[in-house]
């Protein structure tokens, strides 16, 4: 298993009690994807149909107002 499938599975076991069967299935759905700094992970208006778990770095959710200042939400 990779270690990044590991790291998972410690996080997902801490909330929740998972048979192998059950997380087998779930883990198969996992993929790694590398982001460029700077870049995007969700765009405005864009439908989300993942989830992300961010391993390494710094993630900034933000919104603009009606002036176009940049108002930040959280960063993970």
């Amino acid at each position: 298993m990779s270690l990044l499938k590991s790291l998972l599975k410690e996080h997902f076991l801490k909330n929740i009690s998972l048979k192998d069967e059950q997380w087998n299935f779930i883990s198969k759905h996992f993929h790694s994807k590398k982001f460029k700094k700077k870049e995007y992970i969700i765009n405005k208006d864009e439908v989300v149909t993942e989830i992300y778990f961010i391993k390494s770095g710094l993630v900034k959710l933000y919104v603009d107002d009606l002036n176009g200042n940049e108002n930040i939400i959280s960063f993970a």
